[in-house]
């Protein structure tokens, strides 16, 4: 019978958050029972030198740009150029296409943006406008509105950030939110998606002219996580065999990768060389075993979710050598619990001629 021994390592975070377990597999050769009477258990490497590497997980951001008009009633301005609705405001394209104020006071004009289908903790909605006055001695108290939830707030006041005055040249003018001004309290994603952006004027001295109204979501993206079982038992090969051994993962030896984002994600696995006092049996002959069927062996992968978009490698052996993808999960699908039973197969004669426990690393990876 074969032990399995397992080190666990700190998340590594690289983009989305990524959770590695190390598995050690340890295989038991034996010679036919007439050279000898008897081996002894086996050994179990207890501490793989490997040591581990932790990174902080990275900001990333969504841009949204708008694509409907407000639904508050926050459309004092005109549309000029080519169209005469909120695609004007989609580019900074200048005087090409764009909103016209005239001059008036207390104006508001808002803008529906794209949802998003980002997710993970948002730290802060930004919101930006790109105006100029085309003709007169400037502006004063304009300031940015968003509409959550359908509400209107004006952000100056609020406090969030203060009213400023246009120039005669296009110029792009941001206000960060670092909490949700619908409630005070970090943004959600509910909040996010049906919000608009847009401009309020207090007091005008010259029309103002509006090109594009966007805003960026930074947020830290939600973790994906890879879970490996505490160990595994392989039967034993008997030296002059078929020349290979597989192992399926039981059902019990789930590899599992737990998915909260929809992004899209992939499960990769990789594995040193398996070494013992003698033998040496190098990682190209270590193999990772599919059919490119996901309930089927060899490889086995289920989940109580949907298996929309998710598919297993093409039918084939590949050496693991190098990283090897197991089963990928598309944009907006994966979303869940997903078991993978992975099939290894390790190629024996030639490389390995002695009796005795040999171990190698593999290393599960989500990204």
């Amino acid at each position: 019978m074969v032990g399995l021994d397992n080190k666990n390592f700190n998340p590594m975070k690289i983009l989305k958050p990524l959770l590695i377990f190390i598995v050690i597999i340890s295989w038991l050769f034996n010679y036919p029972p007439s050279l000898y009477k008897n081996l002894g258990g086996p050994r179990i490497w207890q501490n793989p030198p490997i040591p581990p590497e932790v990174k902080e997980a990275q900001a990333a951001t969504s841009i949204l740009y708008p694509n409907g008009e407000s639904t508050a009633g926050n459309n004092q301005f005109t549309y000029v150029g080519d169209s005469t609705n909120y695609t004007n405001l989609q580019t900074n394209d200048g005087d090409t296409t764009y909103a016209d104020s005239t001059i008036g006071n207390n104006y508001e004009h808002t803008v529906h943006l794209d949802d998003t289908t980002a997710s993970g903790t948002i730290n802060s909605v930004t919101v930006y406008l790109v105006l100029k006055y085309p003709t007169g001695s400037g502006a004063e108290d304009l300031g940015h509105m968003v509409v959550v939830g359908g509400t209107s707030y004006d952000l100056a006041l609020l406090g969030t950030c203060a009213e400023f005055d246009s120039t005669s040249d296009y110029a792009a003018y941001s206000c960060q939110m670092n909490t949700s001004p619908a409630t005070g309290s970090a943004w959600t994603w509910a909040e996010v998606d049906g919000m608009e952006a847009g401009i309020e004027t207090d007091v005008m001295t010259s029309a103002q002219n509006i090109t594009q109204v966007y805003a960026v979501v930074d947020y830290t993206p939600a973790e994906s996580d890879v879970t490996a079982p505490a160990s595994v038992s392989m039967s034993s090969y008997q030296l002059g065999g078929v020349g290979y051994n597989d192992y399926t993962f039981a059902a019990g030896e789930l590899v599992a990768v737990v998915n909260a984002g929809a992004s899209g994600w992939s499960l990769t696995v990789s594995s040193t060389n398996m070494t013992g006092a003698k033998n040496t049996i190098t990682n190209a002959n270590i193999l990772l075993r599919t059919d490119g069927t996901l309930a089927t062996e060899p490889t086995i992968i289920t989940s109580s979710d949907s298996l929309t978009g998710v598919t297993e490698t093409a039918s084939g052996s590949y050496s693991l050598d190098s990283t090897r993808t197991i089963v990928t999960a598309s944009v907006g699908n994966g979303i869940g619990t997903y078991n993978t039973r992975p099939t290894i197969r390790v190629n024996i004669n030639n490389y390995g001629t002695y009796a005795e426990t040999d171990t190698a690393t593999l290393t599960f990876t989500v990204q």
